[in-house]
Parts: C-alpha cells; structure tokens; sequence
C-alpha cells in the first residue's frame, strides 16, 4: 500500500497523467487531422476545382462568342461588299448599255447622212471627170470619152438632126437637088451648131466643180461627225469603266478593310481573353495555394501546440512525480531524524544528571 513515505501515489499520479495527455495528443492529432482534410476537401473540391471549371468555361464560351461574332460580322461585310459590287457592275452596266444605244442611234443617223453625201459626191464626181475631159485634162482618151458622151447626149442628135431636116427642106422649096455643096454646108452648120451645144454642155459641167468640192466637204464634214461619235462613245464608255474600276476598288477596300480591322479586333479581345483567363486562373491558384498553405500552416501549429501542450503536461507530471519521490524522501529523513531526536530526548531523560529518570536512579 502506497504512503507517504515510499512516494509511489505521485509517481502513478505522474504516470497517469502522462498516459492521458498522450491519449488525448493522439484524440487531437485525430480531430486536428480531420479538420485538416475536411477543409483540404472543400477548399480543394468545393472551392478551387469548380472555380477553376467556371473559368476554364467561361473562356471557352467568351472565345466561341468573340469567334462566332467575328465570323458572322465578317459575313455580313461580305455579303455587303457583294451586294454592293452587284449593284455598281448592274447600275454601270445599264448606264454604258444606255450609252451605246444613244450613240449608236446618233451613229445611224449621221450614216444616213455619210452615204447621201457620198452618194452626191459620187455624182457630182462624174460631172467633175467629165468636164475634166472635155477640157483635155484627162489626155486624148478622156477628151475622146467626153466627146462621144456628148454626141450620145439628145440634144446633139436632135441639134443634127434638125439642121440636117431644115437645110433639105431648104433645098426642096428651091427645087434643087440634094448635092455636094448642100451637103457641106449642112455639115458645116452641123458643126457650128455641136459647138455652140458643146460650149452650152461644157458650161453645164462647169457647175459640178462646186457641187463636186461642196460634196467633198460635206461627206467629210459628215465622216468628222461619225468619228466625233465614235470617240465620243469610246470616251464616255471609257470614263463609265473607269468609274466602275473605282467603285469596284472602293468597295473592296472598305470591304476587305473592314473585315481585316473586324478580324484583328476579334483576335486581340482573344488574346485579352486568354491573358484574363491566365491572369484568373494564376490569382486562382495563388489564392488556393495561400488558402492551402494557412491551412496547413493552422494544423501544423495546432499539432506542434497540442504536442506542446502534451510535453509540457508530461513534464510538469514528471516533475510532480519527482517532487513526489523527494517529498517521501523528505518525509522518511524528517522520520528518521525525528526519531533520532526523540530518542536523544529519551536517552537524555534517562541519563540526564539527577534529573533523569536513570540519573536519580543511579545517583541515589
């Protein structure tokens, strides 16, 4: 049985108490574990996995958004462009069909005029050749060709004729035969009537000199004006294609640069995007990391303190436990020294001079 001189109640005292901070160590060890992979979970699962999701689809979903949009304004710009390009090539189209068909109205027309010019040119240069010859400039072939055109003409044939009947109607009044001289002197009237006609003939030709020059100038004149139509058209055909050209370029300037401008802006909001997205997704995972480190950093203090607390708790149990052992060596010295004493005590009672029980004995 323990007592307080063998120490040994401390010493279970101290034991035990160093049993139960050691279970209780391992209870909040536990607990501390626990608490540890509970928060690890729902910062882990609750908190940063589905916020990492939300992120990861919310730039997936943005990027389809910024891509599909950039397509379908690229397709209306198209579809634009192409409109508008229809609509320049239909609208230029009719003008230069409208054009031609004024200028080849104008064209048909000033033909008209062209041939009837030239048709009196080609008369008027027969009278102009003719009178040419019958003038000798045409060398003895043309004088000769103007001379039997003349004879074959009516009016000498009738001129001869009416000579010839009227200088034998002459002759038969006078009853005189129809001989040598009547017939020279009718040849030599003959003669001196073709000419006096031949005169009249070569002054009825004088005039195609004019009317040929008159001709000349208004066929030309004529065949200036067709030209002038035909530069003209070809003038403004040409400015219409030229126009058209430009318009054409325009549109497909500003068609081609607007999709250009559309296409890099839709690539920079990609790229702001994704440095958004790994901007959130780098903050994410600082975050959680932060977060999982303090908590972490939590269970390893609250462990090193309850591992403190359980050291300090067996150590100040041991040193009860000791100061249990020096007591009951305390106690079993103050025993044995108080035994001493009273044993002196008695001893000295009993041997004490006169006064001791043993002394009064002894001395009597």
């Amino acid at each position: 049985m323990a007592s307080s001189f063998s120490g040994k109640a401390g010493r279970n005292a101290a034991i035990w108490t160093a049993q139960m901070a050691g279970q209780q160590l391992d209870e909040l060890k536990g607990i501390y574990k626990s608490g540890y992979d509970r928060a690890e979970n729902k910062l882990t699962n609750v908190g940063y996995l589905p916020s990492a999701k939300d992120l990861k689809d919310y730039y997936a979903r943005s990027k389809k958004y910024t891509v599909t949009g950039m397509n379908r304004s690229n397709a209306l710009i198209n579809k634009g462009m192409t409109a508008a390009v229809g609509d320049v090539n239909q609208g230029y189209g009719q003008g230069i069909d409208t054009l031609n068909q004024m200028y080849g109205k104008a064209e048909g027309q000033s033909q008209i005029g062209v041939d009837a010019w030239k048709a009196n040119l080609d008369r008027a240069n027969v009278g102009y050749d003719m009178y040419s010859n019958a003038l000798g400039l045409g060398g003895p072939e043309g004088r000769a060709s103007a001379e039997a055109a003349f004879q074959a003409g009516p009016g000498y044939a009738w001129q001869t004729g009416e000579a010839q009947r009227g200088a034998q109607r002459a002759a038969n009044r006078t009853g005189q035969l129809y001989g040598g001289n009547t017939t020279d002197a009718i040849t030599r009237l003959s003669s001196n009537m073709a000419n006096q006609e031949y005169n009249q003939w070569l002054g009825n030709l004088q005039g195609y000199q004019g009317a040929a020059g008159q001709a000349t100038g208004g066929y030309a004149g004529q065949l200036n004006q067709l030209a002038s139509l035909y530069a003209n058209q070809g003038r403004d055909v040409s400015t219409a294609q030229i126009g058209q050209g430009k318009d054409l370029a325009a549109i497909h300037s500003a068609g081609y640069g607007g999709m250009a401008a559309n296409t890099m802006a839709g690539w920079g909001t990609l790229a702001q995007g994704a440095t958004q997205y790994g901007q959130d997704r780098a903050s994410l995972s600082t975050n959680f990391g932060n977060a999982l480190a303090g908590t972490s950093l939590g269970y390893m203090n609250d462990i090193a303190g309850a591992t403190n607390n359980y050291y300090n708790t067996v150590i100040g149990a041991g040193q009860q436990g000791m100061m249990a052992g020096q007591q009951a060596a305390a106690n079993r010295t103050g025993a044995m020294m108080g035994g001493l004493q009273l044993g002196g005590q008695i001893l000295g009672g009993l041997f004490g001079g006169g006064g001791g029980f043993l002394g009064g004995f002894l001395g009597k």
